[in-house]
């Protein structure tokens, strides 16, 4: 089979022929980290690459100098070494491997944002006020980011929705729960801010 990858010029530029794939098997590719600096492992001369998909799924991929590939990692899991940067089946088992995961990754990051928001607004409750105003804000500021990475996630499913007919029952799944979540967020980010307003309220009456 035909190599995709040049070991000499392995960088972004270096790696269009695999990102181009990508493409074409509906998984875009946002961002490339690849500096084409060699390390030397288990006596092999080797250099990695790490991959971040639209989803947010996230390929490293680290090769030998003979074009053979040394290690890949989903998401920081190992998964068996083949030469899955050759044109063929190879491939393909990995493209098809990172698109079925990505239903999988998208719920368990959605519910890690909103196990984040609760513990956030738990502890607040709980009494923990020693900054209450510090704390508000900062606690603030990270619902604020997590809307924003929600929205964009939901905004992007849709229009990748609208660009592939494949597992659209899927898709809408995820995005009723990510909407449901934006919801959650909107609400405990307005308390929030009513909490710190109340504080800073009572802060200005006791000087």
């Amino acid at each position: 089979m035909k190599s995709m990858i040049d070991f000499d010029n392995f960088t972004e530029k270096g790696l269009k022929k695999v990102l181009d794939k990508f493409k074409k098997k509906d998984l875009p590719v946002s961002d490339v980290t690849a500096n084409n600096r060699g390390i030397r492992k288990s006596g092999y001369l080797t250099k990695s690459a790490t991959i971040t998909f639209e989803s947010g799924q996230k390929l490293f991929v680290a090769i030998k100098a003979d074009g053979g590939v040394y290690q890949v990692k989903l998401n920081g899991m190992v998964i068996p070494v083949k030469n899955y940067l050759e044109e063929g089946k190879a491939f393909n088992d990995l493209a098809l491997r990172i698109k079925k995961n990505e239903a999988i990754y998208l719920k368990t990051r959605a519910k890690r944002l909103a196990k984040a928001a609760d513990k956030a607004v738990k502890a607040q409750q709980s009494g923990k006020k020693k900054k209450p105003s510090l704390s508000l804000a900062r606690q603030i500021d990270e619902k604020t980011a997590a809307l924003e990475v929600a929205t964009k996630d939901v905004r992007d499913l849709k229009t990748r929705k609208t660009q592939s007919t494949q597992r659209v029952s899927d898709q809408d799944g995820i995005i009723a729960g990510y909407e449901k979540n934006i919801a959650t967020f909107q609400k405990r980010k307005t308390e929030l801010e009513f909490l710190r307003d109340g504080l800073n309220k009572r802060l200005k009456s006791l000087q």
